[in-house]
């Protein structure tokens, strides 16, 4: 029992000093050096000290990190979101608030090579927010399509999150990429519809285009994406084969997008890519390795264990528990980030879950998906920072506004998975074992 306390009062601390804006990976990294002091004394902590850094790190299946985080910064560069964009503007013109729905294509096409939330908010806000300001859209439609679109990164392969979540988990990459598709292109639906019947609702939303577009100019719009769908396709098609591991893919869509774009790579980009996606990795990487700290003293005190053991022995169904458990989520998107929600809850919840019955694969896709909640949910709310930082003309209360209602398409999209699990799991299951 006394561990178990030490291990309860170390998680509320580190949730603690983490709103204080401490960076989870020293956060993480000190209670973790702290508590196994605490409970094991000086030989287990040294123990831990002299190999978790390095053997934490030196697995092989980290490699797909540094190479798909690599992806996205050519795909970044690439100019490959504006091209997704510039074709879904020609097919949906037509449709009220069709550039808004372009919007959210472009977020889903990016996503399928980028892989990075906040990199897609970048990118699509400096392209989508002015076009549809300039036709006069409402700025909070404007601002909640591009915000909340980004999120589809984290869902539609390959998925940085889903890459968090295989690594705490052990759980098959191949599997969790494949099994994010098929919710990523529920959610786009969903969102399309959304758009569609609030601007037919009240069409100052999205006043409609002046010129019609022909056909022929819709064809011909192809051009601009066919990059998007062949990476997509090579790492994709690889995995689902056969053809490709996980981390093969990841080298394989990353060379593919080298040279999609070694026409116009100079030295400088080339530079600036290379460095970036060294950074980001590095930032991961030290996250990991703060909270494996924290995992092995949450180990030792029996806090995940207690848990599960509590939660699965209520005289209450698993869909409760579960129905809380997202809750909880919804509650630490207002205050964490994405990385930091999955890294800190995960190891506490995964055994839980599992003991509960629930697939740990569909788990993954439904616990990204209310990570990507969490990443427009005031008061935090990333992505919405973003969105202010390339649109700072619009405030932060008119985007928050904006993405009111694709955070309740979110949750909608939830239910639906929780109801329908198929969703999630149909692609995985034709791959096998």
């Amino acid at each position: 029992m006394y561990s178990f306390v030490i291990g309860l009062v170390g998680f509320i601390v580190l949730l603690g000093i983490i709103v204080l804006g401490v960076p989870i990976a020293f956060a993480g990294g000190f209670v973790g050096i702290i508590g196994l002091f605490v409970i094991g004394g000086i030989d287990v902590t040294f123990h831990f000290l002299g190999s978790s850094p390095y053997s934490e790190v030196a697995n092989y299946a980290y490699t797909t990190l540094p190479l798909y985080i690599l992806l996205g910064e050519f795909a970044y560069h690439g100019g490959y979101a504006e091209g997704a964009y510039r074709t879904g503007r020609q097919w949906l013109s037509g449709f009220p608030g069709g550039l808004s729905i372009a919007t959210i294509l472009g977020g889903g096409g990016f996503g399928a090579v980028c892989g990075a939330s906040v990199a897609s908010s970048a990118v699509l806000g400096k392209i989508c927010i002015p076009e549809m300001r300039k036709l006069g859209y409402d700025q909070s439609l404007a601002a909640g399509s591009v915000a909340s679109c980004a999120n589809l990164s984290s869902m539609i392969p390959p998925s940085g999150l889903m890459i968090v979540y295989s690594i705490f988990t052990e759980q098959s990459l191949s599997k969790l990429f494949i099994a994010g598709i098929l919710p990523g292109l529920l959610i786009i639906l969903l969102f399309s519809v959304m758009i569609v019947t609030r601007v037919s609702l009240n069409p100052k939303l999205a006043p409609a285009m002046d010129e019609p577009v022909s056909w022929q100019s819709r064809f011909a719009s192809l051009r601009y994406a066919w990059q998007i769908v062949l990476i997509a396709a090579v790492i994709l098609g690889g995995i689902y084969t056969g053809t490709f591991t996980v981390t093969e893919a990841g080298g394989a869509g990353a060379l593919t997008a080298f040279f999609l774009m070694l026409r116009k790579l100079s030295w400088n980009n080339l530079k600036a890519i290379l460095l970036s996606a060294v950074k980001t990795t590095i930032m991961v990487l030290f996250i990991i390795v703060g909270i494996m700290f924290f995992t092995h003293f949450l180990t030792l005190s029996r806090v995940p264990i207690v848990v599960s053991t509590f939660l699965t022995g209520l005289p209450v169904s698993p869909l409760l528990i579960l129905s809380l458990i997202l809750i909880f989520y919804l509650f630490l998107g207002m205050f964490f980030d994405a990385i930091s929600m999955i890294a800190l809850t995960i190891p506490v919840l995964f055994p839980t879950v599992v003991a509960l019955g629930y697939d740990p694969i569909w788990f993954g896709v439904i616990s990204v998906l209310m990570c990507e909640v969490g990443l427009i949910t005031p008061p935090v709310g990333v992505n919405c920072y973003v969105v202010a930082g390339v649109a700072p003309d619009i405030s932060l209360e008119q985007i928050f506004k904006g993405v009111i209602p694709f955070v309740l398409i979110d949750l909608i999209a939830a239910v639906i998975l929780i109801a329908f699990p198929q969703i999630a799991l149909f692609l995985p299951t034709l791959m096998g074992p």
